[in-house]
């Protein structure tokens, strides 16, 4: 997903049926982020009502450190329960995951868009500048994060500071191959 290929996630996602996603907790986990990015909010919402319900022992697949925290960065990302719900779900996962997790970055960014949602951009600038400077972000989040900060000095009439923000997102999305990901349409 994150390299611009959400139609093939999608695609590989289909080839499971549907008890067969929720019986496996992790998988629900991944395919409620997925749905929910892609825009089918029906089949978003049942996998994670099943990720909720689930039950798994173990260190997940996806290299989080605990099903807890890959619970909380879901929560937070798909933010079904409002703003102060996701950022609270972003801050338990930015306390699990350790600093060099490749979900801490995510957690930290999750943080961030719940203080900007809330118009509190003073604490989300240096949670996207974490992002940014962190070494196990992938790239997409990172140019998100700039665009993120980019519009945060906007916000504080910060006009150059802004447009050279957004020139380092737009040159290092297409650096990446990244510049027609949807993330980066902002």
């Amino acid at each position: 997903m994150n390299g611009g290929r959400i139609e093939t996630a999608h695609a590989l996602f289909e080839e499971f049926g549907h008890d067969e996603i929720c019986a496996y907790q992790p998988l629900a986990i991944a395919a409620a982020l997925l749905y929910s990015i892609f825009g089918d909010h029906e089949h978003g919402q049942a996998y994670f009502r099943a990720a909720e319900s689930g039950h798994f022992e173990g260190s997940p697949p996806d290299g989080s450190v605990s099903i807890e925290s890959a619970l909380a960065i879901m929560r937070g990302s798909v933010a079904v329960d409002g703003v102060d719900a996701s950022l609270a779900a972003g801050r338990i996962a930015c306390e699990l995951e350790p600093v060099d997790s490749k979900w801490r970055p995510l957690a930290l960014f999750i943080v961030a868009i719940g203080h900007i949602w809330r118009g509190e951009l003073d604490p989300a600038e240096p949670k996207l500048e974490e992002v940014v400077g962190s070494g196990s972000a992938n790239e997409a989040l990172i140019v998100y994060a700039l665009a993120q900060l980019a519009l945060i000095r906007l916000a504080r009439d910060d006009v150059d500071g802004a447009v050279t923000i957004a020139e380092s997102a737009c040159a290092r999305a297409a650096d990446s191959g990244l510049d027609t990901v949807f993330v980066n349409a902002l």
